[in-house]
């Protein structure tokens, strides 16, 4: 991905947070267009002999309010192998419509998806799991997404810092260790998910 977050933009006056948010969806007079930039990587990555690289993109911070096409729907065909995207304020524990929507826009239904970055449990839905474990709202996110937008991956940018002891590589905590461990665990290359309907009373195995 030639960019974290593009339709991010920072405030401030800290040049290092401020770092490479200079990315739209079109070109601007102060920022450089998704599609122009993508470009300009890959005739750089050419020129030095890496033309064979692939890319994922555009890494927005959210798939909701037509994120995802703003910024692929312009680039020629091919230019990138999958969607990358996060998840802040999508609402993805407790709606899944974003991620349905996503998974039925052609030709986003058939393209392998990344979940590439999310907290543990977005804040901004917590209060609907009060009184459950701290455990749950990662779990229930983390199967919406697999389900719902039929995702090939879901990354915890933040897992080290809570949940493995860096003194010696063992977890120490449970909302964001154990979820994720499991699903890492249990789910191999290969695998598939089956899905069960109801017909005239029985359940079929589909």
């Amino acid at each position: 991905s030639i960019q974290n977050e593009p339709d991010f933009t920072p405030s401030g006056t800290s040049y290092a947070y401020e770092a490479g948010c200079y990315v739209n969806s079109t070109q601007t007079s102060t920022r450089a267009g998704y599609p122009q930039a993508l470009a300009a990587v890959k005739t750089a990555l050419q020129a030095a002999g890496l033309g064979s690289t692939r890319f994922i993109g555009p890494d927005t911070t959210a798939i909701g309010g037509n994120k995802i096409p703003n910024y692929l729907n312009n680039l020629p065909t091919g230019s990138v192998v999958a969607i990358a995207h996060h998840l802040y304020h999508d609402d993805p524990a407790t709606s899944t419509s974003a991620l349905s929507t996503l998974d039925s826009q052609y030709p986003y239904a058939t393209w392998p998806k990344f979940m590439t970055e999310l907290n543990p449990y977005d804040q901004y839905e917590s209060p609907a799991f009060d009184g459950q474990p701290d455990w749950m709202q990662l779990a229930v996110t983390m199967h919406n997404v697999f389900v719902y937008e039929r995702a090939n991956a879901y990354l915890v940018w933040n897992v080290m810092y809570g949940t493995i002891g860096y003194w010696n590589g063992q977890p120490v905590g449970t909302a964001t260790y154990h979820p994720l461990g499991h699903y890492s665990k249990f789910i191999r290359p290969g695998d598939r998910r089956a899905l069960g309907v109801e017909r005239e009373g029985r359940r079929v195995q589909i």
